[in-house]
């Protein structure tokens, strides 16, 4: 039987470097790629326990104001966001507006 002395010191175990474990970088690269919750970490223990699960691919999240700006649909036509050489980022109001502007803001038209 081999004997194995520690040293105790300003309360810290040191263990002698040949019997420590000393990961591959393999090891530490599988490890980090497995993303199938290898130590069964739960919602709650991270502070996702009172978080719902949305939707966000779900159209009735734009309306509901749940949908991330990067999934906002782009495009020319009603119900999407503008981008390019959209007709709406050219558009001029000529009609007067009958809603206050909001503090710190101010409606233009033009007529």
């Amino acid at each position: 039987m081999r004997k194995i002395s520690y040293i105790v010191f300003a309360c810290v175990l040191y263990i002698p470097f040949a019997n420590a474990k000393i990961a591959s970088q393999e090891y530490v690269t599988t490890h980090t790629s497995n993303h199938t919750n290898p130590h069964q970490v739960t919602k709650a223990q991270v502070g996702l326990g009172n978080v719902p699960n949305v939707d966000t691919t779900n159209a009735a999240n734009i309306t509901t104001g749940t949908l991330g700006y990067d999934r906002l649909p782009v495009g020319t036509t009603a119900n999407t966001v503008a981008a390019g050489n959209d007709a709406r980022f050219y558009a001029i109001p000529t009609a007067q507006p009958t809603v206050n502007a909001p503090e710190g803001m101010a409606l233009v038209w033009f007529n």
